[in-house]
């Protein structure tokens, strides 16, 4: 079972407990309020939240090991056949050239919807770091350009803990259509786990 506890970060009153939230039935209406933090841990998954004014570090443990994993974010004809969910989005196409300055773009089919994110490499050191640029094309805002870190740190054999920073999230709006890394990286791990 998952709980989280949902922090109030506004600077004009004290940080107080907001919330204690069964994740199965309340996490998604509540992990993208902003002005809050959210620390949530899944003792099975080792899954954890943490949202900041500016940024989002997402982390979870996959049975996998970080060569997997690092293949899985990385390869198109692994991506596409994970990066969904049914009825809500599919990737749809992936490329990706995976050097230093080398680009990148994902194609998704959000309920009808066609959505482009893309950006650069910035770092690539393979199996446990990887850093680009991130800039979602297909909404109604000006695209902003973000950076998403991914660490890769395998723990023990077969074990590897992935976590995500994504940052540059400077308006609520980028807060707002950037906050899905928590499914992406269930999604992540139910592909990992399910082709041990």
């Amino acid at each position: 079972m998952k709980t989280c506890a949902l922090l109030n970060t506004r600077s004009d009153i004290q940080p107080v407990l907001w919330a204690k939230l069964n994740v199965a039935t309340s996490f998604r209406r509540f992990w993208l309020l902003p002005l809050t933090v959210l620390f949530c841990t899944n003792a099975i998954s080792g899954q954890s939240s943490n949202v900041t004014d500016d940024k989002t570090v997402q982390q979870i443990n996959i049975r996998g090991s970080a060569e997997r994993i690092f293949d899985a974010l990385t390869k198109p004809n692994q991506i596409v056949k994970w990066w969904g969910t049914e009825g809500r989005f599919q990737a749809k196409d992936f490329q990706s050239d995976l050097r230093v300055g080398g680009k990148w773009f994902i194609d998704v089919d959000a309920r009808g919807r066609q959505v482009r994110a893309g950006g650069e490499y910035r770092t690539v050191e393979r199996p446990r770091l990887l850093v680009f640029t991130w800039i979602r094309r297909g909404e109604e805002e000006d695209p902003t350009e973000t950076t998403v870190q991914i660490d890769l740190e395998e723990r023990e054999p077969g074990i590897t803990t992935v976590r995500v920073t994504h940052s540059g999230l400077v308006t609520d709006a980028l807060r707002k259509r950037n906050g899905g890394w928590p499914l992406i990286l269930t999604l992540l791990q139910s592909f990992i786990e399910g082709q041990s």
